[in-house]
């Protein structure tokens, strides 16, 4: 998985254990104390990067209550750490189930379908997510790249939109670029506007975008050859740097049709 997605999987992890850690402060009563203590157990071990042992005691957890959407969804986080995408899919399909009003059930399920490569399948747990709570800066991302991944160019571009204007990306220019290159062939000249602002806010790393806006309008001069010059560029000064890594895979498949 890219660095970037690395980063939303981490945020969204981080919610989840401040969830867990309030629910588990108000633990049900004295029946449940091995469960809790379980679960607790569970979220140490998470928090320790301790992936299978993390796995072990949520599964011990769904052991003695296979209802519990709190533990499927840590197993859902634990295991997928471990590089066991199916079951983390299928534990989080679980949660989803019982509780379908859960921002992070719903949110995994499209994370776990979008790294799985079925796109058409992250959709729509990602738009609940995205219902449930409007301003999660993660689910926009991740509902603008599967879009694009899904050449929905049109949803794609209303939820470019709206990371542009998210108080996060409000001087990114990752997003604004990102909906040059959308509207590149279509409206040359709005994926200008774009790119001119896309230039503005990136003063700290200006070279960047420019070179990839200089490489979009190279090709659609027809100058391919120094389109691919400036798109090679874009690619290796961007390599080890997380927050391009989506628009580099984007630049990468577009130069082999070049």
């Amino acid at each position: 998985m890219d660095g970037f997605m690395r980063r939303i999987s981490r945020n969204i992890f981080v919610g989840t254990i401040i969830l867990f850690a309030v629910l588990l402060l108000s633990a049900c009563g004295e029946n449940e104390i091995p469960t809790d203590v379980l679960l607790a157990n569970s979220l140490m071990e998470a928090t320790k990067g301790n992936w299978e042992k993390a796995a072990e005691n949520s599964s011990a957890v769904l052991a003695k209550d296979k209802n519990n959407i709190h533990a499927l969804i840590l197993q859902a986080l634990a295991i997928h750490n471990t590089d066991r995408l199916q079951e983390a899919m299928d534990s989080i399909s679980a949660a989803v189930k019982l509780a379908p009003g859960n921002f992070h059930a719903q949110y995994l399920k499209g994370y776990f379908a979008y790294r799985a490569g079925k796109y058409q399948d992250a959709v729509r747990p990602l738009a609940i997510a995205n219902n449930l709570k409007p301003d999660d800066i993660n689910t926009l991302t991740l509902l603008a790249q599967t879009h694009y991944k899904l050449k929905n160019d049109r949803l794609a571009v209303s939820y470019y939109k709206k990371m542009a204007i998210h108080p996060k990306y409000r001087t990114s220019a990752l997003p604004v670029n990102a909906l040059g290159i959308l509207f590149a062939r279509s409206n040359p000249r709005l994926a200008q506007r774009y790119f001119e602002e896309a230039e503005k806010r990136a003063k700290t790393t200006p070279h960047l975008i420019t070179d990839l806006n200089r490489a979009i309008f190279h090709e659609l001069n027809r100058n391919n050859k120094q389109a691919v010059f400036y798109f090679k560029r874009f690619v290796s000064v961007t390599k080890g740097k997380a927050e391009y890594d989506s628009l580099r895979e984007q630049v990468l498949k577009h130069l082999n049709t070049l």
